[in-house]
């Protein structure tokens, strides 16, 4: 029966004109895998043109074949048959798979239907469990034993060319979403009046001098999101109130986070005020547009804890020991550095000098950072002057810890003048690098130091933002000044005049700082205590009714500029948040004349915006720009910056920077969003003949 329906397949195969084409070559393949004597042999050709020849030769020889005895050969020339064409013949479904295969129908067995299973129970935690569970929560690395287990090895590539691939990258993306514009928009006349693109990208630079890489590029894409939308729907920009406000609808009922929802209009605020889009008012200024996005009262803010006595006091500790591995001490005196100057950890990475202060006995008092790119250097009455971070010798302990940091950094190298940030990401040998370590390194590496020193980590939440607020919630408990809490914390807008001509606007604040530290090193303050027992009597050893602040005062008050009563503006004051970190929601004050935001929602993260980055045409395929015979394209491998080099060099491009293995290569591509280092191309003009 086998040998039958072999037979009839063969026979349908070949008589069937839908097929012939498609299964001539095989049949010709599974002749030759039979070793037939040389006059029946036939290449594909002929079976092209003789299909019912090769109908009559496979049934024939296949009879042979059985007369013969060649079922073994039959077998394993068949199971040679290159793979299954992916079209469904006749005979191989239905009851017809069952007849030609050669079963019978009482052998056929019955389809079984399977009842599907029930779906798995799942465990239904307690609310108090479940609010640990939230979807921006990473990992711990409580397996790792050493910082080579944290420290990523990535790129060595210096803070200043991250971030200037970033905006160089922003610039193309609003480029290519500006030009998508209706030619009416004022926006779109501009670009046009100004020329190519390289002056449309260097009018864009001068619209975009005051912000943020990492802003524009989430601005950009949650832009892009809108103008998806306006093209679903069938809508020219600027679109209609009615449909926004359908969209929002649709967001939130899908489930979009608050924030997410807070993107899309910020970015359209910003495309409004910033890029100069007037048109979008008609949805920006919409009441319910503005309340679809609003803060819901989900709770109190997750906020990053400050650090607990105990906690500096291990890290003192491991700065000390001679022991420590020195990339352990070196980061713990950084730490360190960050908590007493009150410092953001990757605005203190962008430090350029530092200046160490002695008195006139030759102790170190004070040790400062020089900062000129940070995160408040618009809309603060710091602007255009470098971010004074100053953190002094003694801490919490008596002994000095300054001296201990710069020494160790001395050993392993560590030097601004090398171009070398802060605390810089070390190398599998132990190395700096150029590139800053990151804030997520940070949190990983000092839970190990503290988790490896014994210390119990359970709920609390420690990252990099808990060296910037523990010292201001200290200053808090301790009852001080708003005035000199608010110079610590690099927010006085409203004091800008008299910063300016202070020349020294820190003098006071950094006094009433040391003062608290002095009453935690005596056991005065106590300010990881509740309200009752912050404050001690230290001869008798209870708690006191509070702390004397008059001897940290002028004595005349007619002499203290910060303790000047701030002007009664209720209604102008607004909440800005301060997302140093997508993962730290920390709020300041500031008036609406000194304040970032771009509207009146709410900033909630400083991350990208991906949903939107995916509706970008700016990654198209572009052609290589064109440049003087004498020099030569060079694209950094990650970044894709596209550098320019001569072509007898083979180390430094035009720029000034070195040829490091690996990280640079020739340029093979480029997109329309590829960046291009604006310092080889201002060196450019000098080498074109």
């Amino acid at each position: 029966m086998h040998g039958g329906s072999v037979i009839l397949k063969f026979v349908v195969v070949t008589f069937n004109s839908s097929t012939v084409l498609q299964t001539s070559f095989q049949t010709s393949h599974f002749l030759k895998q039979l070793r037939l004597p040389g006059s029946f042999q036939c290449g594909p050709s002929m079976w092209r043109r003789r299909t019912t020849v090769t109908g009559l030769v496979c049934i024939v020889w296949t009879f042979f074949s059985f007369m013969h005895g060649y079922q073994l050969t039959f077998s394993k020339a068949w199971s040679q048959l290159p793979a299954e064409s992916p079209v469904v013949l006749p005979w191989d479904r239905g009851c017809w798979k069952h007849v030609v295969g050669g079963k019978k129908f009482s052998s056929i067995q019955p389809v079984i239907l399977k009842c599907p299973m029930p779906p798995p129970i799942l465990y239904n935690s307690s609310s108090g469990e479940q609010q640990h569970h939230d979807k921006r929560h990473r990992a711990q690395s409580s397996d790792a034993t050493s910082w080579h287990q944290i420290v990523r090895s990535s790129c060595d590539d210096s803070w200043t060319e991250m971030r200037d691939s970033k905006f160089q990258i922003a610039l193309r993306k609003w480029l290519d979403v500006l030009s998508q514009l209706p030619p009416e928009c004022g926006i779109v006349i501009q670009l046009k009046q100004v020329g190519d693109i390289s002056h449309q990208l260097r009018m864009l630079r001068d619209i975009f001098a005051k912000k943020a890489p990492q802003t524009l590029l989430k601005r950009c894409h949650s832009f892009l999101r809108f103008m998806c939308h306006l093209k679903d729907v069938g809508e020219t920009f600027p679109g209609t109130e009615p449909g926004f406000y359908s969209f929002l609808c649709g967001l939130r009922d899908s489930g979009a986070t608050t924030s997410n929802l807070q993107s899309v209009v910020q970015a359209l605020n910003f495309a409004q005020h910033v890029v100069g889009l007037p048109e979008l008012a008609v949805v920006t200024t919409s009441r319910r547009c503005i309340g679809a996005v609003g803060m819901r009262n989900v709770g109190p803010k997750r906020q990053a804890h400050p650090f607990t006595v105990s906690e500096l006091l291990v890290l003192h500790s491991v700065l000390l020991d001679q022991c420590e591995d020195s990339w352990n001490r070196v980061f713990a005196g950084t730490v360190l550095f960050a908590v007493y100057s009150r410092s953001r950890w990757m605005d203190m990475q962008h430090a350029e000098t530092m200046e160490v202060d002695t008195d006139f006995t030759g102790f170190t008092a004070y040790v400062e950072l020089h900062i000129s790119v940070h995160k408040c250097q618009e809309p603060t009455a710091f602007r255009n002057t470098f971010l004074t971070a100053v953190a002094p010798n003694l801490g919490i302990t008596a002994d000095p810890w300054i001296q201990a940091w710069l020494d160790v950094r001395l050993k392993l190298g560590i030097d601004f003048t090398l171009g070398l940030p802060t605390l810089p990401a070390p190398n599998s040998d132990g190395l700096p690098t150029k590139r800053p370590l990151s804030t997520d390194e940070m949190k990983q590496w000092l839970r190990l130091i503290l988790s490896s020193k014994g210390v119990n980590l359970d709920g609390r939440r420690l990252t990099s933002h808990s060296c910037k607020c523990t010292l201001l919630s200290w200053l808090a408990k301790h009852g001080d000044e708003w005035a000199d809490r608010m110079a610590l914390g690099g927010h006085v807008s409203f004091m800008k005049s008299a910063i300016v001509y202070s020349r020294d606007a820190m003098a006071r604040p950094i006094r009433v700082l040391e003062k608290l530290l002095l009453d935690v090193r005596l056991g005065r303050f106590c300010p990881d205590e509740s309200r009752s027992g912050r404050f001690k009597d230290v001869s008798t050893g209870h708690a006191d009714i509070g702390s004397d602040f008059a001897d940290v005062g002028f004595g005349d008050n007619s002499l203290d500029l910060f303790g000047l009563v701030q002007p009664n503006k209720l209604d102008d004051d607004i909440i800005v948040i301060d997302s140093d970190e997508a993962e730290t929601n920390d709020v300041k004050h500031e008036t609406a004349g000194g304040s970032s935001s771009d509207s009146d929602v709410l900033t909630t993260s400083s991350s990208e915006d991906e949903a939107g980055a995916r509706c970008s045409g700016a990654s198209r395929v572009m052609r290589l720009p064109t440049v003087p015979d004498s020099l030569k394209l060079i694209q950094h491998t990650k970044y894709k910056t596209l550098h320019l080099m001569e072509k007898q060099n083979e180390k430094i491009m035009l720029c000034g920077r070195a040829i490091v293995q690996g990280r640079y290569d020739v340029a093979s591509e480029a997109r329309f969003d590829t960046p291009c280092c604006h310092q080889c191309w201002k060196h450019k003009p000098e080498y074109d003949t």
